[in-house]
């Protein structure tokens, strides 16, 4: 292909019309370029919530364990190359264009055969990211399911730990509209005879889980039960596993990441024990440093701006429960939501805290308008102060004005809005 525009032109024009459950199209493109994802250990990381933060602390500790890492992670926030990191940097966009352009002549020779339905993005960008691991020579992938786990692309590995974060009712046109439902696509990323680990999950969901490690002979960790943390009056965490580990600085704020932690320090702990090389100290090390954009991500002060791609109502409520600690003044959200989530259900949530809400729409298709979120807010009996801006970059300068120096000003309601404050935000 000619150019890295071209590339990825192709690239999103890969979408299939319809959802089209299996695994059978992306195991077939990997077998054609002879299994890539057979070359290197995998850890595959899905839920609803928290599955990239936790990613993210995994890539921090194993990077300062001396290991080459690789990690694919969706979606992106500003631009493609995110998704697809070597060491925490990005695939340039002439390694995309030439993996691209290989792929691109496999699929198009295929189409009168297996693949006569072709590939879909995420499909193709999967084994994009696996072959240019092996490429690499990674030591280790990192790879986050991107939605539901048990037809997910990233499901075709066998990798050497699962973990599920949470599970909360997300993606309902596509994984059902049942925390049990749901349970079971995510479920599916627990290979037979393979490791688990589980964060904290409401007890329906639990229960699926649990019969599905049973059912297939796997060895499940739970939070609660076989690990957990604790965050001490420094504000430091301790994990409790096969070991104990005490005094950990964790960089990423919010009480709902004690839980992502205490998942990624069990998940390095079935690692040890099978003969990965990773200190104590890397662990502290990497904790301390991890960073994660857009999940309570600051910028600047007076007035002080925090972005988070909450787009659920757990995420939702998480946020408001971190700015419900911190809260010293004021806050003025803006909120932009797709038309596809519970957009009432968020603003239920961001109503509760916000002094002044900021409604505005991303340049996106499936934005949800700011009529129809005005409307959401009246029937919630909101009492603060509205604001109605249809674009991101001028509802983050209303915002400002708003706050001045006296408040603090969030970004919220969907990872399109937060990608283009923080576009905004960089650039001036």
């Amino acid at each position: 292909m000619a150019s890295r525009n071209k590339t990825l032109d192709y690239l999103l024009k890969l979408a299939l019309p319809v959802i089209r459950p299996g695994l059978s199209r992306t195991k077939r493109l990997l077998k054609l370029i002879d299994n890539p994802e057979k070359g290197y250990p995998t850890l595959l990381i899905g839920g609803t919530n928290g599955k990239g933060s936790t990613l993210a602390m995994l890539l921090a500790v194993l990077r300062e364990s001396g290991l080459k890492v690789g990690s694919y992670t969706s979606p992106h926030i500003e631009r493609f190359n995110e998704r697809i990191k070597v060491d925490g940097s990005e695939i340039t966009g002439r390694e995309i264009t030439r993996i691209a352009g290989r792929l691109k002549g496999i699929v198009e020779r295929e189409l009168k055969g297996p693949l006569k339905d072709g590939v879909s993005f995420f499909e193709f960008t999967t084994v994009l990211a696996l072959e240019y691991f092996r490429e690499r020579g990674v030591d280790i992938a990192l790879l986050e399911v991107g939605m539901g786990g048990r037809f997910d692309s990233t499901n075709v590995v066998l990798p050497e730990v699962s973990i599920i974060t949470t599970i909360g009712l997300d993606h309902k046109e596509f994984l059902g509209t049942t925390l049990a439902q749901v349970a079971v696509e995510k479920a599916g990323i627990i290979k037979p005879k393979g490791v688990v680990v589980v964060g904290g999950l409401r007890p329906t969901a639990l229960k699926v889980v649990r019969a599905k490690v049973r059912e297939r002979s796997a060895k499940g960790f739970f939070i609660g039960k076989d690990f957990a943390v604790t965050r001490d009056e420094s504000e430091r965490i301790d994990f409790r596993g096969d070991e104990q580990l005490n005094g950990i600085k964790l960089a990423l704020r919010g009480e709902h990441q004690l839980e992502n932690a205490a998942c990624a320090l069990k998940a390095l702990e079935v690692l040890r024990g099978r003969g990965f090389r990773i200190p104590t100290s890397a662990i502290r090390r990497g904790l301390k440093g991890v960073s994660w954009p857009g999940r309570i991500e600051r910028f600047g002060k007076a007035p002080e701006v925090i972005l988070d791609v909450a787009h659920n109502v757990e995420g939702a409520k998480a946020l408001v429960g971190y700015l419900s600690d911190i809260k010293e003044s004021r806050v003025v959200l803006v909120v932009g939501i797709m038309e596809d989530k519970d957009s009432r259900g968020i603003l239920k949530e961001f109503a509760s805290f916000a002094d002044t809400i900021i409604l505005t729409t991303p340049q996106v298709e499936r934005s949800c308008s700011v009529e129809r979120l005005r409307e959401e807010l009246d029937g919630l009996s909101y009492r603060g102060k509205v604001i109605i801006e249809r674009r991101v970059s001028f509802a983050i300068r209303a915002a400002m004005a708003e706050a001045k120096d006296r408040a603090l000003v969030c970004v919220s309601g969907s990872i399109y809005t937060v990608a283009e404050a923080r576009r905004y935000l960089r650039s001036s």
